[in-house]
């Protein structure tokens, strides 16, 4: 087996099958179109298709081969560093080398700011190892952490010198199993009497967002506006997103609208007017309706950030 470094030529082929076109050191007397073409080594099942200029390593079952205009095979594209994984040309990833004509850069992690951008890094030298991640190109990962898996997107910004990663405010859902059983006390005064004070749980998941959108494709808004929930490029577009920010109803929090409720109720059943004239308004005093629902908000019983359809 022979192994070449080479740079992506062409990176589209008219069968859609992820081949590549690589030129090698031995490739430098031929034209773009004798350029052979070369196969992924990874499965169809992951996905990640190197971009031109880029680093890749190609695989020659022999000089005939590797000369010749047989299909070659290939792994790539080669990323030295974590802030290159959006590109990197073909000269830098070699950085690493003895020959290498540009030194590596700065760890990352180093940067001031940038501490959790990287899934393993930095100050957390102590969890290398532990950590299986899969890294988008540019702003976001799925991370298998011991017992837990975080999915994140937004992850980072420039910092302001335009070298440093900053972690910044990622939409994330974070899921984790306990190997013992968790607990919290339950301060809702008006679920005292219906469950208990001491909850228990063996697993979590946490959405994180700016907005959280629950959308059920099955369902229109209330005016019978529809939405398009699969557009072919984006699945929800920046139109669709707009419209469904502005349409969808608001999530109320359950916890104040049944304390409100609950008061009413008492009210209600202790509604008694004032003896003599049926006319004259309840008796403040004898009706116990709360002095903090006289007034009440009741935007200040919905949210402004979670939405459903």
């Amino acid at each position: 087996m022979i192994l070449r470094l080479g740079t992506v030529y062409n990176n589209v082929d008219e069968h859609g099958g992820g081949l590549i076109q690589v030129q090698l050191v031995e490739d430098r007397n031929k034209s773009a179109d004798e350029l052979p073409w070369c196969m992924s080594l990874l499965p169809k099942h992951l996905h990640i298709g190197p971009k031109k200029g880029e680093l890749v390593l190609v695989f020659a079952n022999s000089v005939d081969e590797l000369y010749g205009n047989h299909l070659r095979w290939f792994i790539g594209p080669i990323i030295t560093q974590l802030d290159k994984l959006n590109f990197q040309d073909s000269r830098s990833a070699r950085s690493f080398s003895p020959e290498a004509m540009f030194t590596a850069g700065q760890d990352p992690s180093f940067y001031v700011g940038s501490k959790g951008v990287y899934p393993e890094s930095g100050e957390r030298e102590e969890e290398f190892g532990n950590n299986i991640g899969i890294l988008g190109r540019h702003n976001e990962d799925i991370i298998l952490k011991d017992t837990e898996v975080w999915i994140r997107s937004g992850i980072h910004r420039k910092g302001e010198d335009g070298k440093g990663l900053i972690f910044d405010r990622p939409a994330y859902i974070k899921q984790k199993g306990y190997d013992t059983p968790q607990s919290y006390t339950n301060t809702n005064d008006f679920f005292m009497n219906r469950t208990t004070k001491n909850m228990t749980y063996r697993t979590s998941t946490t959405v994180v967002a700016d907005e959280i959108n629950l959308i059920s494709s099955s369902k229109n808004v209330s005016d019978g506006k529809h939405f398009d929930l699969f557009d072919t490029e984006d699945l929800i577009n920046d139109e669709t997103m707009k419209k469904i920010l502005e349409t969808c109803h608001r999530l109320p929090y359950g916890d104040l609208i049944i304390k409100y409720l609950s008061a009413k109720h008492n009210a209600f059943l202790t509604h008694v007017h004032i003896q003599g004239n049926a006319q004259n308004p309840p008796d403040p005093v004898l009706s116990k309706f709360p002095e903090e629902f006289l007034n009440v908000d009741f935007n200040s019983m919905i949210s402004n950030n979670v939405r459903i359809n």
